[in-house]
């Protein structure tokens, strides 16, 4: 629902000009994109198969290796 009230606040307000659309298209889209910015990425990083013997280490990485630019 949030999905189609946002694509009716972008063709109203941007679009067609109306204030009112416009400002809760960028309140919407400003929520939408703060959602984004502070939720996890809970993705799958690896997938396969670990032989007899082999070894998977699991760490967690702390903030500042998080933010710090890859060399």
């Amino acid at each position: 629902m949030l999905k189609q009230l946002r694509r009716a606040t972008f063709d109203r307000g941007v679009l067609g000009g109306s204030g009112p659309w416009l400002i809760l298209g960028a309140v919407l889209w400003t929520l939408r994109a703060l959602r984004m910015a502070t939720q996890r990425d809970t993705g799958v990083l690896w997938r396969g198969t670990i032989a007899d013997g082999e070894t998977l280490v699991v760490a967690a990485r702390t903030a500042r290796q998080r933010t710090s630019s890859p060399s």
